[in-house]
């Protein structure tokens, strides 16, 4: 949908910020592979993109519509998911980035 790019825009932006503290990553449902790859080469995109080719990931973790911002603790833990590219500027994105940090430095340390 046409919603994706612009909202993969904010968190690849996003993802140069936090590079050294937050590993990112996206995935494309479905799709043209070679169109995914052309997009991500026009919009110059840096995270990581894969291709969901049937499907299978995006089912696993429910995820229904595009896009979805899953942000998810170290294991593999999801902490929150946002559907819909409303919801998706710098502040915001920033603010769950943070939170995110500060869950998993909290968890770190009462793990010791």
């Amino acid at each position: 949908p046409a919603e994706c790019p612009p909202t993969q825009d904010v968190v690849d932006r996003a993802a140069r910020r936090y590079r050294d503290r937050v590993n990112f990553l996206s995935l494309a449902v479905r799709g043209d592979r070679e169109e995914l790859s052309r997009i991500v080469t026009e919009r110059g995109w840096e995270l990581p993109v894969g291709w969901d080719r049937d499907g299978a990931v995006s089912n696993l973790y429910r995820v229904g519509l595009c896009p979805t911002v899953a942000f998810v603790l170290p294991g593999g833990i999801l902490s929150e998911a946002r559907i819909g590219s409303d919801e998706l500027d710098r502040r915001q994105l920033d603010a769950a980035i943070e939170g995110l940090i500060r869950e998993s430095e909290r968890r770190a340390e009462a793990s010791r």
